[in-house]
């Protein structure tokens, strides 16, 4: 197949295919970690834009988190080299989340209307969990105002699999495409070749696919990223005093049940809390989070571990989507929502 040569090759009923290396649109490619003015004016911008967010969300310390990522198994099948658990990296003991804690986690999400973002990853491939459609449907059927979705390499696929998703439930599956070619694999072609027609064509929308390079080089991942770390890369020092969303807006779950700091912390150094033994509502408002909001806010990364070496920029639109009309009607012609920035 040839490389792709325009950023959007879908038509209306077809699945998306995109490349962020031909976005034209000025604040995705800040946001893509693509130079324009230069190093300090540009994380000057996202810096800015950043903490204007984190402003937001601190204005109701009551607010549940908008986002969850569960992820069920702790493994990948890729050599992505900007990831730090890339088959080649990850030093985690493998691990499978019991459905006693994910039932557990739905439940608690389903008796509080839960209406936010559901996650079936985090730093894995989902698609390595067996149970994925089992799960897929049980968080749906449990939480049906909420947004269940997941990202994947897309090498294990197929249309099959996928139209079993659809039919569990699956709000959204993002495919990134990992080919230093920009190419799409035989399976992802067939997939895109398989929903151009009925009755797939009417759930396209559901799926989009992202081609990716397995060498890009990303943010540093709180220092863990195989390609970018501190020692090699200066732009952590512009976020030192940074704020960052994630603490006041995201909650994420190892598969033994302990939540991680944030999603770039990969191996889960810091624990915020244990889902098998406190409810997900006593870990969030807990001392724990109360804390390093504080700090945040109060500091920027500086003195937090982990964060203080940490160049990951937390732009998240819909926290500016969800307080403006205007930026809502500009949304449904840009398309900015938050599940095509990460």
């Amino acid at each position: 197949m040839p490389k792709l040569t325009r950023t959007d090759t879908a038509a209306p009923g077809r699945i998306v295919v995109r490349s962020p290396y031909k976005w034209r649109f000025l604040p995705k490619r800040i946001f893509h970690h693509k130079p324009l003015f230069g190093s300090a004016v540009d994380h000057a911008i996202i810096r800015t834009v950043g903490d204007a967010c984190v402003r937001i969300l601190r204005r109701d310390p009551d607010r549940l988190f908008s986002s969850i990522e569960i992820e069920t198994v702790n493994r990948c099948n890729s050599t992505c080299s900007f990831c730090p658990v890339n088959t080649r990296a990850d030093v985690r003991p493998l691990a499978h989340m019991s459905d006693r804690i994910f039932t557990k986690v739905i439940d608690e999400l389903s008796s509080l209307g839960y209406s936010g973002k559901i996650s079936l990853h985090s730093n894995n491939e989902p698609l390595l969990d067996e149970k994925i459609v089992e799960r897929v449907r049980f968080a749906k059927t449990s939480c049906p105002d909420a947004f269940v979705f997941f990202y994947t390499n897309g090498t294990l696929l197929s249309t099959e699999l996928a139209w079993q998703l659809i039919q569990a439930g699956i709000d959204f599956i993002r495919v990134n495409n990992y080919s230093d070619k920009l190419t799409l694999h035989k399976n992802i072609q067939a997939l895109v070749k398989d929903f151009e027609g009925p009755p797939l064509a009417k759930h396209a929308a559901k799926i989009r696919i992202v081609v990716r390079k397995l060498n890009e080089v990303l943010s540093n991942r709180g220092g863990a990223a195989p390609n970018k770390s501190p020692d090699h890369s200066h732009a952590y020092r512009y976020y030192q005093t940074a704020m960052c969303r994630y603490p006041f807006d995201q909650l994420v779950i190892r598969p033994d049940g302990k939540v991680s700091l944030c999603g770039n912390d990969a191996y889960g150094q810091i624990t915020m809390g244990d889902v098998d033994r406190q409810s997900v509502t006593e870990i969030w408002f807990g001392a724990t989070y109360r804390r390093l909001r504080a700090e945040l806010s109060a500091n920027g990364r500086r003195n937090l571990p982990l964060c203080n070496t940490c160049d990951v920029h937390t732009f998240d639109p819909d926290a500016f989507l969800a307080r403006s009309r205007l930026l809502r009607a500009v949304n449904r012609v840009m398309n900015l929502s938050s599940y095509n920035w990460k």
